[in-house]
């Protein structure tokens, strides 16, 4: 069988940089953009990956709001992973120039790219379930309220829940976009990640909040909020699996379990106790609601999302692109190692 070579966007964030390792081992050629080749802290992961065996990686300097940055790259590839989006949920200052703007616009730039390409032929699109929902109090269309793929997020916007509001209309776009293109897309929509990270980097909101309940950060508690979660390694194997199966179609929730913060702290608190100073309480919601501002959390958030939980049916990534997620206590325990191990809390 001939090589394929894949194209892989934002390879030097926290998810992307397990998806550019799976389809190295998987025999790839793997073509990865990075916004800025000469930072070297960002990037030597990926040339740490490079220099493995010989990998056949080749890195290319890429700008989600330049037209025509993802040309080059994009000549060639059989496939398209399109990940780079920016990942903020506290203390936005200007959530149009931070958010809303490199999603929508990176993601029509990424595959206008892919359409100028004449050898592509599938593009993979890294959504998220804040496209499939905007708040915990919200209930799907399933059954008894489940949500599922057909749901969409509609309460979202640039003033409230901003970075939900970006991952939904930029999956809207790619949609409106496949619907006359030479490609054919699929999305996977996975829920909050954890898992050990591949890099040192500690500015991604997975690795702030492992940190934060290893460091005494939360010391005295944690809000009882509820989050959808997925393996950052399950995540990467999805991608890999989305991009070879013909008989995959549409939108795929990537969830393995929906737990709280208290829940995450109690898993740590069950191997790390005696050596760190991982929460014991949960924070009243009133308390909660009182201090939210010091995170740039709005009352009104704080308000639809503390205390309450949701459901959400992961059935498609199971019985139609195979998935087999890890016990979320793995995932969990696996990440508190590799940040201890790299000295990171």
């Amino acid at each position: 069988m001939e090589k394929q070579t894949v194209l892989i966007t934002g390879a030097a964030g926290y998810i992307c940089s397990w998806i550019v390792k799976k389809f190295l081992e998987e025999g790839f050629s793997v073509r990865a953009t990075v916004r800025d080749l000469k930072d070297l802290d960002k990037i030597q992961h990926l040339n740490d990956l490079k220099s493995t065996n010989e990998a056949d990686l080749e890195l290319f300097e890429a700008d989600l709001l330049d037209d025509g940055s993802f040309d080059e790259p994009a000549k060639g590839c059989d496939i398209l992973v399109h990940t780079a989006s920016p990942f903020i949920v506290q203390n936005i200052k200007d959530s149009q120039k931070q958010l809303v703007l490199p999603a929508i616009e990176g993601t029509k730039n990424v595959l206008s790219a892919a359409s100028r390409s004449d050898s592509l032929t599938r593009v993979v699109l890294t959504s998220s379930v804040a496209a499939i929902t905007g708040d915990n109090c919200e209930s799907g269309s399933g059954e008894n309220g489940i949500f599922n793929e057909s749901d969409w997020n509609t309460s979202s916007s640039e003033d409230y829940n901003p970075y939900q509001y970006s991952k939904t209309m930029a999956e809207k776009t790619a949609w409106k976009m496949a619907e006359n293109s030479h490609w054919d897309l699929i999305v996977l929509n996975p829920g909050f990640v954890l898992g050990p990270s591949l890099s040192t980097r500690i500015d991604g909101a997975s690795v702030d909040m492992m940190r934060s309940l290893l460091n005494g950060k939360y010391r005295l508690g944690v809000p009882d909020i509820y989050l959808a979660f997925v393996d950052v390694r399950d995540v990467a194997q999805a991608h890999f699996l989305a991009a070879l199966d013909q008989n995959i179609a549409g939108r795929n929730i990537l969830v393995s379990h929906v737990g709280s913060t208290p829940m995450v702290a109690e898993v740590l608190r069950s191997e790390y106790d005696r050596t760190y100073p991982i929460p014991k309480n949960v924070v009243p919601k009133w308390l909660v609601k009182m201090t939210g501002f010091i995170f740039g959390l709005k009352r009104d958030y704080l308000e639809r999302n503390v205390g309450h939980s949701f459901k959400i049916d992961n059935r498609k990534s199971l019985e139609e692109l195979g998935m087999i997620y890890r016990p979320v206590r793995d995932t969990i325990l696996d990440h508190a190692e590799q940040l201890i191990s790299m000295k990171l809390i």
